[in-house]
């Protein structure tokens, strides 16, 4: 599986050819800090929602810290999609890297 950065991440989000975000964390935490780029899909939903998801985009998976979203990248790498990233470090590097505006919980 591959991963990419906070920093690395913003770059493609603003290039011309974004990946498609998922958050697989549970509401309340996307209700607490997210980005407006990401589709809330949570872990325990997320085999029932694969039709939701395009494998014509490279998906790139987050969380909290990139615990959860890891095991996400594995179910979806395991349902036939060919191009999924993990954010490493989660919202949380996101906030630290990236955006100090998205709050740490």
């Amino acid at each position: 599986m591959r991963s990419v950065n906070a920093s690395e991440l913003a770059d493609w989000l603003a290039g011309e050819a974004p990946p498609q975000l998922i958050d697989v964390r549970e509401p309340w935490e996307h209700g607490t800090a997210s980005l407006a780029q990401a589709s809330l899909v949570p872990l325990a939903l997320l085999p029932q929602r694969l039709d939701e998801l395009s494998r014509e985009r490279p998906t790139v998976v987050m969380c909290h810290h990139g615990v959860r979203s890891a095991m996400a990248a594995g179910l979806l790498e395991r349902a036939g999609f060919t191009d999924v990233i993990n954010l490493d470090g989660g919202i949380d590097a996101w906030s630290v890297e990236v955006d100090p505006a998205v709050p740490r919980y």
